[in-house]
């Protein structure tokens, strides 16, 4: 294969490698990956037939101009949406195949490199999936091993290289050692560089692709609209408790409250949101007094907007100057997520005062027209008299007793599914159970709200934190009791609600998985200033232990003694730093005649190379000592009127790297044992003889 030949193979394939995580990530569509795949084949399946012709100029040309009416389009109506990365990530891949086709002068591949290497960054800069790293992987090496081959078929075909030797170039040893050092470099160097506030490459359909529904529901509810993100399996958040545990199978995390029920849909109506800064302690607030336990959050950028809160929170900090709040307690960030972000959480103390809550009751619609007279008789029937606690709890009760939960609505009535649901079917999810409720108790004059939010979490064993999932989506009740606040109904049925896993080996593969992922999170995506702080305080203990280890004084000393006499250590058994350094001095010795040993492969080259250094040790004048300067039939001569009993083992090393270096042959493992033993036998004479 000519060298031509195989540099355009080499960079044809990385060429197919370099977008593969753009359609996942939501920058470019599969189609468009598609068409640009195949017209890669295409160029490969010539390079390979020998079919290759380049593009002439002209065609090149006309093909730029026939592209300039789609980028103007394309770019005039993603720019709207803000997707400009859509557009340019096109124009580098058409360019690209361009190119590719059009291969004549040596530029003309860096050029398609660089093309190559702007789609990589455009892949890395938008992937916020730990599989990410296989492909950082697999891209680098494949690069630097294109890179390598690039440089090296560059050099012999300018001195007239030949196929032959291009064959038993070996650079894999190389691309491996390279690579390997690479890695273990990016790692103190991630951990040292500054950290961006956020992704270089974000926006629209940037890194979102296969997300979980909006977690915040922030827009509107419908009544399906919790069932439908209930079957999804993707992270909301995660928690760890800071100090004694919590109950977390009911912990509810409060997303968005909704006031008016239109057309089988809840919105939230006008909110009255303030900025809030933080208090005097450093934490925003949500109630007064002492906070309880405390929690560790980090919640995904699917979670949405809002801050997901347990209903027991007193206090909260979050890496924000200041946080938005409505009249209905919920807290939202100035601005969307764009990867997860963590924060603590302070709960209520059970003996503590209630959550601050200044949402009003006036602008509720006491006589929603979902409202039939049918529904107003029975909520009449089911909570008969007493306080509106005891009359709101009879018909939890009873909506939780008397109706099933299903996630199969069948068909329903769509101009009043709620008076389906209590009248007829008899059956629903948790919406529909919920906005039973509000309704029934606005029909009696109680002001109530629909609550969207998540309840329950899993724990994973493997660290001891706990998920919320979208499967623990859930809604539910909040009514206005007079004296006390806001508090908790919660109609559906236990069995309608979300459960933990049973604990198979599925669930725990999960949890390894999500294990994983937790890691990712933390430590890449959300790795910090603060994080990079911890790693500079835990490296300074690590070098002031090593240093300490071995600054201890002699036994004698009063730190030996005062240490003995505390029961630290018997006086004969403080380490003594003599030994210390002994030790250490003969591993790193051993290490770096290893490391000598090592550093290039045994063969011929490397015992004439020893015997010729040998040559100039022994000779007399400082013109002779130039040794590097003699021929190998010198080196020879010289040595055999040295020391003639060495003659036979002489010639045998000479003959031998002659044939190596210059004929080209490969020796075999017996002639390499040889070799060494004639040069030990030849050094020794040299020795002598001096």
């Amino acid at each position: 294969m000519r060298f031509a030949k195989q540099k355009r193979w080499m960079v044809g394939l990385l060429a197919m490698l370099a977008p593969l995580p753009l359609p996942f990530n939501g920058v470019i569509g599969w189609l468009s990956l598609t068409a640009f795949w195949l017209a890669t084949a295409l160029f490969l399946v010539r390079v390979a037939s020998d079919t290759y012709r380049t593009l002439r100029p002209w065609a090149m040309n006309l093909l730029g101009l026939l592209y300039i009416p789609v980028l103007v389009v394309e770019m005039s109506t993603w720019w709207r949406g803000q997707q400009l990365m859509r557009s340019l990530t096109h124009l580098i891949l058409f360019a690209l195949v361009v190119k590719l086709f059009s291969l004549r002068r040596e530029r003309d591949y860096w050029h398609s490199l660089v093309a190559i290497f702007f789609l990589f960054l455009a892949a890395m800069g938008t992937s916020v999936h730990p599989v990410v790293v296989v492909y950082l992987l697999v891209f680098a090496f494949g690069s630097l091993l294109v890179l390598t081959r690039l440089t090296a078929y560059g050099v012999l075909s300018e001195h007239g290289g030949h196929s032959a030797l291009a064959r038993q170039l070996q650079l894999r040893r190389f691309v491996t050692a390279v690579g390997l050092v690479s890695l273990l470099a990016a790692i103190p160097l991630f951990a040292l560089l500054p950290r961006l506030k956020q992704p270089y490459l974000f926006g629209p359909g940037v890194g979102n692709a296969g997300g979980a529904v909006g977690g915040g529901f922030a827009g509107g509810l419908h009544l399906d609209t919790i069932g439908s993100v209930r079957t999804g399996r993707s992270v909301v958040l995660r928690f760890t408790p800071l100090g004694p545990e919590v109950d977390a199978a009911a912990m509810r995390f409060k997303s968005a409250t909704y006031d008016f029920f239109r057309r089988n849909r809840w919105t939230r109506g006008q909110r009255v949101t303030t900025y809030r800064e933080r208090g005097q302690d450093g934490f925003f607030r949500l109630a007064p007094g002492a906070t309880g336990k405390w929690l560790q959050v980090w919640q995904s950028k699917e979670g949405g907007r809002e801050l997901l809160l347990p209903t027991e929170t007193a206090a909260f900090d979050v890496r924000v100057s200041s946080i938005l709040i409505d009249d209905s307690g919920v807290v939202a960030l100035p601005s969307p997520p764009v990867a997860t972000f963590d924060y603590k959480v302070g709960l209520r103390r059970a003996d503590g005062p209630g959550a601050l809550d200044d949402s009003p009751a006036s602008r509720l619609d006491l006589e929603d027209e979902a409202v039939t007279p049918r529904m107003s008789a029975l909520a009449v029937e089911v909570m008969g008299d007493g306080s509106v606690a005891e009359r709101a709890g009879r018909l939890e009760r009873h909506l939780m007793s008397r109706y099933r939960y299903t996630l199969d609505l069948g068909v329903r009535d769509q101009d009043n599914p709620v008076e389906d649901f209590l009248f007829d079917s008899r059956s629903g999810h948790c919406e529909y159970f919920a906005t039973s409720m509000v309704l029934l108790l606005r029909s009696q004059g109680i002001p109530a709200r629909m609550v969207s939010g998540y309840l329950g979490a899993e724990h994973n064993p493997l660290e001891g934190y706990y998920i919320v999932r979208q499967s623990n989506a859930h809604a539910w009740v909040e009514a206005l009791i007079e004296g006390e606040g806001w508090r908790i109904f919660d109609p559906t049925p236990p069995a309608g609600r979300p459960q933990v896993g049973d604990g198979g080996a599925l669930q725990l593969l999960s949890q390894a998985y999500d294990y994983l992922l937790f890691r990712w999170d933390r430590y890449v995506l959300t790795y910090g200033l603060i994080d990079q702080l911890d790693f500079l305080v835990r490296a300074r203990d690590f070098f002031g232990g090593i240093r300490e280890w071995f600054g201890r004084e002699e036994p004698g000393t009063a730190i030996a003694e005062e240490s003995a006499e505390a029961g630290a250590l018997p006086p004969d058994e403080v380490p003594s730093p003599v030994w210390q350094w002994i030790v250490t001095t003969l591993v790193a010795a051993l290490g770096l005649i290893w490391l000598w040993r090592a550093r290039t492969p045994w063969n011929a080259t490397v015992a004439y190379r020893a015997l010729r250094a040998d040559v100039g040790r022994t000779a007399s004048s400082a013109a002779e000592r130039q040794a590097e300067t003699l021929a190998p039939l010198e080196v020879e001569r010289r040595v055999v009127a040295s020391c003639p009993e060495t003659a036979g083992e002489t010639r045998r090393i000479v003959r031998l790297y002659l044939e190596e270096s210059f004929a080209e042959r490969r020796l075999s493992d017996a002639e390499l044992a040889e070799i060494r033993g004639a040069l030990g036998v030849v050094r020794r004479a040299l020795r002598k003889a001096a």
